[in-house]
């Protein structure tokens, strides 16, 4: 073999030793670049995580603060609305005895203090009848159209009604305006605030953005 073959030789020879080499070098840069890759991508997200965390921290308690703030607005809004839907009840009653109805008005009352009594009474004619001094003349034309004659006593100071009582006061039915109102006021309050409930629901499903 000639001096030129042997060195073409040699060449050949760490050419391919370069080559492998190479192809090594590659191979483990490749491998390296992709766990780092990897490594990265996961501090990133672990980054993204920990940056995350305390703004969704803050977001779900501002959001809970508006929620709470929004239920007391509501509430409070809401308990404004049966009150001043009750107040108004009681000014209504209060100029009840003024108005033309009024006469059914204390009829019906009248009527219902006896049936009351009827079931408790053998003998309603034994009862007293209380009843405010301006009712004086219209209860005694109640008590005529019904047959019934007892003792009125007119100290009462109601917006309308009468108390009847049993002898010694054993039995009594207070049944004016202000005690039918207090009666019936939890049933009011649950009505009204179911009002405004339906009322907000429509407000708010039919209301268009500005």
């Amino acid at each position: 073999m000639s001096l030129e073959a042997i060195l073409e030789a040699i060449r050949e020879a760490g050419q391919e030793q370069v080559n492998r080499i190479e192809a090594a070098t590659q191979a483990q840069v490749k491998e390296i670049l992709d766990r780092a890759k990897r490594e990265a991508d996961q501090i990133r997200e672990q980054a993204c995580n920990e940056a995350a965390t305390p703004a969704f921290r803050e977001r779900s308690r501002l959001l809970h603060q508006a929620r709470m703030a929004a239920l007391r607005i509501i509430g409070e809004a809401r308990q404004e609305f049966v009150e001043n839907a009750l107040e108004m009840t009681r000014e209504r009653l209060d100029s009840l005895r003024s108005e033309a109805c009024y006469p059914a008005v204390l009829r019906g009352l009248t009527h219902q203090a006896f049936a009351d009594l009827e079931g408790s009474l053998g003998d309603i004619h034994t009862v007293t009848i209380e009843i405010d001094q301006r009712d004086l003349e219209l209860m005694k034309t109640i008590l005529d159209e019904i047959g019934l004659e007892v003792p009125i006593v007119t100290d009462l100071a109601t917006g309308g009604g009468l108390i009847v009582k049993s002898k010694e006061a054993k039995v009594v039915v207070i049944n004016t305006l202000e005690a039918r109102l207090a009666s019936a006021t939890p049933y009011l309050r649950r009505f009204l605030a179911a009002r405004f409930e339906n009322q907000e629901c429509l407000v708010s499903t039919t209301a268009m953005p500005a």
